[in-house]
């Protein structure tokens, strides 16, 4: 394990939850179904690129690709639900709500990217 990929995962998590504690409160970002639509996507994504001869490395990299593709569909899904149901004046507060998936889709990312891709010597 390298020490300093853990630190910077630890420092970068910890200031993104104190960033977001004090911009609206933790809660105000947590939301299972999106999680769970953006973790779902990105495995789903996986399953469809795997290949036999694929290394873990690659399929990391899958799900983080689809990862990202659940979360802009989710926020492209909320969003038209939004526009439909929504008055004008309840419509910023909503979007806010339909762009939590993709707050979730790049954390992943952002941590499998950092983390996981591999040998980073050359970087």
């Amino acid at each position: 394990m390298n020490l300093l990929k853990f630190l910077g995962l630890f420092l970068f998590g910890s200031l993104t939850a104190w960033i977001m504690d004090m911009a609206a409160g933790i809660g105000a970002f947590i939301d299972a179904t999106s999680f769970l639509y953006v973790i779902g996507g990105g495995a789903c994504y996986g399953l469809i690129k795997f290949r036999r001869d694929q290394i873990s490395s690659i399929a990391l990299l899958n799900f983080r690709q689809g990862a990202i593709y659940s979360g802009w569909l989710a926020f492209l899904v909320g969003l038209s639900a939004i526009l439909k149901n929504a008055d004008l004046p309840e419509i910023l507060p909503l979007i806010s709500i339909a762009m939590i998936p993709l707050l979730y889709a790049y954390l992943l990312s952002w941590v499998i990217l950092s983390w996981f891709k591999g040998d980073d010597s050359h970087d």
